[in-house]
């Protein structure tokens, strides 16, 4: 969903600058009536003519004719993704069942209870929820858990405005009025601009198709629900109407932590100090004393740390490697893009600008012409950012960012921390350089090897996923 260059997205735990109503308060027809003449929207010529788009900006209200825009470019955009398609295949072309499972639900937001906001992103915002409806689309009775229980004036039936993800999991149950879920949706500062509305849309129908598919993987957030706008094939209708955001949105997996935040844990927890994997700090002359060793307690305790960290590492590769078996490149691999359910369990969300490698894309080597500059610098591989040869490169760049990505596990360090966005490109993607391994002499070679393999400048150097996992686990077995 977010296409970031340089910074990875925010987990904001703060209120939407719009709260929505409450959901027990219904206005009166004053109030109504009051806002519909203070906000209304522009007149239908809007859907055929642009000219009043700036109009509707500076009311600060989202124009028809650029959510009639988007929504064309969204359906665009999905026949495209889904034109000449193994992985989308289905018995139906234009079907919703030919992607969605049975057991996905079609939503109204009157069928949610909004909460409070998980985070936000680029385009999109992500609250918690509760569907309110339990096999019974009619039925409005929530029943939560009894140690969910909160203030009710912390809920809500609908949200106006907000920001993007931080997602979250129940993986053995599907009472949903009793399991926190996360509800993601276009922020309404993205409604308002046509070209964040276009991508914004996209990107979450992109979403909502690729999840639809890859739902079964453990170490892949699940979708539960969606708008019921999706049930109609691949006509996508967005909404300009205030209330609605945008009308689309997708109910998915909870996540109660994701990487980045554990990795900040990690180096900041005093009780973790010791299992950050560095080398003691201790006095010149006893640090190159070869015959000096760490105490015992301190070795176990960094590979214990290691083979943690390691098995993380291992689920996120898992993913990947499902992906790369279904010929999708993912293309932002970073810790933001990753979390944890309630139970610990690693998975990967924001399939906002993945895409399935279609044979018909091909060119030579076996590398496929695709956007330059998708994804977040940090973590992109050279040969996407720097678009070059016609942004010619295959799905060996997710494994260039998951290197990147296992070094900054293994170091609880950002990669690359003292650069901007200019000093990577100067340094990183033209100069090749990577992150210094020389100082975490307690990492076996065998980990520093696969870390060099995985960010080599060539991709053909590059190992697969399921290389990956397999120097993973013998590395882990070793320890």
């Amino acid at each position: 969903m977010k296409i970031l260059s340089n910074a990875e997205g925010t987990n904001e735990a703060s209120q939407p600058q719009h709260p929505p109503p409450h959901h027990h308060q219904k206005p009166s027809n004053r109030n109504i009536k009051e806002d519909e003449n203070e906000s209304s929207s522009p007149p239908n010529c809007c859907l055929t003519a642009g000219h009043c788009v700036a109009a509707c900006q500076a009311r600060h209200v989202v124009c028809p004719y650029v959510a009639h825009v988007a929504s064309q470019q969204a359906t665009l955009a999905l026949r495209e993704l889904q034109r000449d398609s193994t992985f989308f295949a289905g018995p139906t072309a234009t079907s919703s069942s030919s992607v969605y499972e049975e057991d996905v639900l079609f939503l109204d937001w009157n069928d949610l209870e909004i909460h409070e906001k998980l985070g936000q992103g680029g385009f999109a915002v992500v609250h918690r929820c509760y569907i309110l409806h339990n096999n019974d689309a009619h039925s409005k009775d929530v029943v939560k858990e009894e140690n969910n229980e909160e203030d009710p004036s912390t809920s809500t039936s609908l949200s106006s405005s907000g920001s993007e993800i931080s997602s979250f999991s129940d993986d053995d149950s599907n009472n949903f009025t009793s399991t926190p879920l996360a509800v993601k949706y276009l922020k309404h500062e993205t409604l308002l601009h046509a070209n964040s509305f276009r991508n914004g849309a996209v990107d979450l129908v992109f979403e909502a198709q690729f999840l639809g598919r890859l739902r079964f993987h453990p170490h892949v957030v699940r979708l539960h629900g969606l708008a019921r706008g999706f049930a109609n094939g691949n006509d996508v209708t967005f909404s300009a109407k205030e209330e609605e955001n945008g009308s689309m949105f997708l109910v998915i997996d909870r996540l109660e932590e994701t990487l980045d935040q554990r990795i900040k844990t990690w180096k900041s927890n005093p009780a973790l100090q010791r299992r950050s994997l560095l080398p003691r700090r201790l006095p010149g002359f006893l640090r190159h004393n070869k015959a000096t060793t760490s105490p015992p307690d301190e070795k176990q305790q960094r590979q214990e740390a290691l083979a943690e960290r390691l098995g993380i590492a291992d689920g996120i590769a898992s993913a990947m490697e499902y992906l790369h078996d279904h010929h999708i490149v993912y293309r932002d691999l970073k810790p933001t893009n990753i979390g944890f359910d309630r139970n610990g369990v690693v998975k990967i969300f924001d399939f906002g600008i993945a895409r399935e490698i279609k044979q018909e894309h091909g060119m030579k080597a076996e590398t496929y012409e695709m956007t330059g500059d998708a994804g977040s610098l940090r973590y992109m591989a050279p040969e996407v950012a720097k678009k070059s040869q016609h942004n010619m490169y295959n799905k060996l760049v997710d494994v260039y960012s998951f290197g990147i990505l296992l070094w900054e596990i293994c170091a609880a360090e950002k990669p690359f921390a003292q650069y901007n966005v200019d000093d990577i490109m100067y340094h990183v993607v033209w100069r090749d350089e990577r992150p210094k391994m020389r100082h975490f002499h307690h990492w076996p070679e065998e980990l520093k090897q696969l870390m060099s393999r995985c960010w080599s400048v060539s991709p053909d150097d590059r190992p697969s996923f399921t290389d990956v996992r397999q120097s993973l686990q013998a590395i882990q077995t070793n320890l």
